[in-house]
């Protein structure tokens, strides 16, 4: 079995395991769910998939069949479903990853809005269960699964949700109103949530009794303004402007690596030199993470102390770097023998990438990497300044996941076959797995040349031929060699400060 690394505190998870309400959550939830574990890795790569909509397979719950729908084109998000099925793990987890809890679906509804819907049709049916005196099981089912959506309606009112999204003159107020769920419309009118014009009518509850007590706690309760502060998504219990928003804290070691492994961080990078905080942030209202590998360790002397200070403190990214890597740049970018396409991205990026990084950096930096430095490229053959075909500029300059070529080309002397426009892919050598040929006879034939440095494994990784000359090319500027500054050592740290947002 699949080993699970729900975004969810241990501590949390014991205690919903220890409460009645929420124990029938486990382990039913789709928290713990091998398809939701695909998720989470997901959103590790892109954290947009958090709001991707949702098709659920499961068997719908009993009552509220007009609200049961999870079809392709509904619209609805993981936080629709927690709603819907009152999963409560669920509605924790994606507060967590920061899913837009405002997000409505093709008729309308928000995941609060949802919640309220099912709140006052599980009470609707409650009440007729009762009335017809029908003791049964799923009568019990229900009373709980209705439990688990208040729970559910409660946490998406404290992280503010839109306690006023109206659909069919209803709103989250006079659904929960309907249901008699006194403190969560005590709840929602502390948050703001609105009284329409035409509520109540003389039709809108079935007792004048459960209308007087409506009018009542409208009448006691005042909109707190602004509204009651936001409990930290990380679910340590303090608010967020004392927890997140205020200082950065390190990765949970129990959550999914961040190279989209399918292993804990303690288990995985959390070995290596990479050590990862997250913050709030409030433009992407969710929790952001980055990675910080220790920066100053191994650093070359004779960097300015300002310099320094910047990779130590990790704030903002300076419009330069420094006076001598503008000098190297320029001096890269000049030669006749760099690629136009790679002059133009390094120009842009003011990173370097003059050698392959694989194994040096997570599978997260590296497609993060190399995403920014080929985005670049496309925006220079948009430009329409090269004549070049696309694929050819692509060639020249594209680098892959493991910081070397995007599309290899043949390595035997004499043949210039490249991917995608020669051959569809090329081959790697059985023994090294370093090296690369378009065909048999292109390996035979350099079989005699590549002997020896197969045997030894001294065959670098391939490289761009920009990649080759940028390498000589800081080797012979004087000024930096004589204070032994590398411009990757800096660049890197640099760079994964910008690309992270930093």
């Amino acid at each position: 079995m699949t080993k699970l690394h729900p975004f969810l505190p241990e501590a949390l998870i014991d205690s919903l395991k220890a409460d009645p309400v929420t124990s029938r959550c486990f382990p039913s939830s789709d928290v713990f769910t091998e398809s939701h574990e695909g998720r989470r890795i997901d959103f590790i790569i892109d954290p947009t998939v958090a709001h991707v909509e949702c098709i659920s397979p499961r068997d719908q719950p009993a009552g509220i069949e007009t609200i049961n729908r999870f079809e392709p084109g509904d619209g609805r998000n993981r936080s629709h479903l927690a709603a819907r099925n009152g999963d409560v793990p669920l509605a924790y987890e994606c507060i967590r990853m920061g899913v837009n809890l405002d997000v409505t679906d093709n008729i309308g509804m928000t995941p609060l809005y949802l919640a309220c819907e099912v709140i006052r049709a599980m009470t609707w049916e409650l009440d007729e269960a009762k009335r017809c005196r029908l003791v049964h099981p799923k009568v019990n089912d229900v009373a709980l699964q209705k439990e688990g959506v208040i729970r559910i309606a409660k946490l998406f009112v404290e992280q503010h949700a839109d306690v006023n999204v109206e659909l069919d003159g209803q709103t989250p107020l006079t659904l929960t109103a309907q249901a008699s769920c006194w403190p969560i419309v005590e709840l929602l009118l502390q948050h703001g949530a609105r009284v329409p014009p035409s509520f109540p009518s003389s039709n809108s509850f079935k007792t004048s009794i459960q209308r007087s007590r409506f009018l009542l706690i409208v009448r006691k309760t005042r909109p707190l303004s602004p509204r009651p502060p936001r409990p930290c998504p990380c679910w340590s219990g303090k608010l967020l402007s004392e927890c997140h928003d205020a200082e950065e804290h390190a990765y949970p070691a129990s959550f999914l690596c961040i190279c989209g492994s399918r292993k804990s961080f303690a288990r995985c990078c959390g070995t290596k030199k990479f050590r990862v905080v997250e913050r709030w942030n409030s433009e992407a209202q969710r929790i952001v993470w980055r990675v910080i590998s220790e920066p100053t360790v191994g650093l070359p002397p004779g960097i300015p102390e300002s310099v320094l200070n910047h990779i130590r403190s990790n704030h903002e990214i300076p419009s330069r770097l420094n006076e001598l890597g503008y000098k190297l740049v320029e001096r890269i970018c000049s030669d006749r023998n760099i690629d136009p396409a790679f002059a133009y991205a390094l120009r842009s990026l003011l990173y370097n990438p003059r050698r392959p990084w694989a194994g040096q950096v997570s599978r997260v930096q590296a497609k993060r990497r190399m995403n920014a430095w080929n985005q670049l490229v496309d925006d220079y053959i948009a430009s329409r300044r090269d004549p070049r075909r696309k694929l050819d500029v692509e060639i020249a300059a594209k680098i892959g996941i493991n910081g070397g070529p995007l599309y290899k080309h043949c390595e035997a002397t004499g043949c210039n076959k490249h991917e995608k426009r020669d051959v569809e892919k090329l081959k790697g050598c059985s023994g090294c797995k370093a090296i690369f040929y378009c065909s048999q006879a292109c390996q035979t034939m350099d079989w005699k040349r590549h002997k020896a440095e197969c045997r030894d494994a001294t065959h670098g990784a391939q490289r761009l031929p920009s990649q080759v000359v940028t390498d000589q090319l800081v080797v012979e500027f004087g000024e930096l060699a004589n204070i032994g500054l590398s411009l990757d050592d800096l660049s890197n740290q640099l760079l994964e400060c910008s690309l992270t947002g930093a």
